[in-house]
């Protein structure tokens, strides 16, 4: 089953692939992803991995957070997925663009993303798949101090929409959405860049039921969040 499944970074700097825990760690994986294939542009080594895994409603997503300081979200759900490594050397020449109905990516600023989590979404609409991602970046405070105050956050809440026939919601159909989208909710900070702190984060992580996130920060200090409203908690 999906639950026996872990992501994992590999020798070579942009991939990832995901194993099954029940077998044999020296046959080949069930998935292998490149990040840097067919990519117009060059996001970096790879520096961080999460793995939303749910039965229902369907969800099988993994999350990358990136040098460049992107994060790019594979939806794997389907058996002719061009990362299967069954499928691998007879559709390497027909991989996704960037923004596709299986895969999309986002910038959330210049420095690397070391931490990533994906939850599923808490949304009520039926039909509607979407997931929620966090991601931690690291962070100078002097050069984010010259950034827009918008843009300050090291602490990102992502809501990434995946493709879909169509939504059913209050018992009206909506239009299909035939690409994966990911877009920025809230950007947060871990503490005050006036006081030189240090803004960078080691690690966020959602509870299992998602409706907290924890962060911690280079400060050594843990906080929680609220992750509708995104405010502190703790």
């Amino acid at each position: 089953g999906e639950s026996n499944l872990i992501a994992l970074p590999t020798q070579h700097q942009s991939v990832a692939i995901i194993r099954d825990l029940r077998c044999d760690p020296t046959s080949n994986p069930a998935y292998s992803i490149d990040t840097g294939a067919h990519s117009r542009q060059n996001y970096g080594m790879l520096t961080s991995l999460g793995l939303c895994l749910q039965e229902k409603p369907q969800q099988f997503v993994l999350g990358c957070g990136m040098e460049d300081g992107s994060a790019l979200f594979y939806d794997l759900r389907s058996k002719g997925s061009p990362w299967l490594v069954d499928n691998s050397a007879e559709d390497i020449g027909h991989l996704p663009d960037e923004t596709s109905s299986i895969m999309c990516h986002i910038k959330l600023g210049n420095d690397p993303v070391l931490s990533l989590d994906l939850s599923r979404s808490c949304s009520k609409g039926e039909g509607k798949i979407s997931l929620v991602a966090v991601a931690g970046c690291a962070g100078d405070a002097d050069e984010i101090s010259e950034l827009p105050e918008a843009d300050q956050g090291t602490v990102s809440t992502i809501k990434v929409k995946l493709a879909n026939d169509s939504s059913n919601v209050d018992g009206k159909m909506e239009p299909s959405a035939p690409n994966m989208k990911a877009s920025i909710r809230t950007k947060t900070r871990t503490c005050s860049i006036e006081s030189g702190g240090k803004v960078g984060v080691s690690i966020c992580r959602f509870r299992p039921d998602g409706r907290i996130l924890a962060v911690g920060g280079w400060d050594r200090r843990l906080r929680l969040f609220d992750r509708a409203s995104s405010k502190p908690l703790a």
